[in-house]
């Protein structure tokens, strides 16, 4: 009868047992640069990138509707819609910007398309008229 110890496990005095051992001795080394090259020193950036921190406000309003649009389904259009709203689309750049995401996650997202166009909509109804040069055109 086999004892307990050696079922299903390594034994100490066994060939794979001693390679165990031996590459567990083996000693770490840290990477050293090649003496042949000489070292560079890093210069500082006079801007440097922090992830998740927006360079501008068009950014950052660009990100905040996507954010918007990434939760959007039929039971809460109404709720996101209003959300988009108080965003603050008020220039052409923002609202191509806007209208450039919903194209993107209606063609991601066939099943949704109405819903999609219906929000398009909802958004011509609300948003003032912009011209090319940001300014609002009155309402006829």
């Amino acid at each position: 009868m086999q004892s307990v110890g050696n079922q299903g496990g390594m034994q100490r005095n066994s060939p794979d047992g001693e390679r165990w051992q031996r590459s567990t001795s083996f000693r770490k080394r840290g990477l050293s640069p090649s003496p042949k090259s000489p070292l560079q020193i890093m210069h500082r950036a006079e801007k440097k990138y922090d992830v998740g921190k927006v360079s501008d406000a068009e950014e950052a309003k660009q990100r905040q509707l996507k954010a918007i649009l990434n939760k959007l389904t039929p039971q809460n259009f109404d709720r996101l819609f209003e959300q988009v709203k108080a965003v603050n689309i008020d220039n052409a750049v923002t609202l191509t910007g806007v209208i450039s995401q919903i194209f993107e996650k209606a063609l991601m997202q066939p099943t949704l398309c109405e819903m999609y166009a219906n929000f398009c909509s909802h958004l011509a109804t609300e948003l003032p008229d912009l011209n090319v040069d940001n300014e609002e055109t009155p309402n006829m």
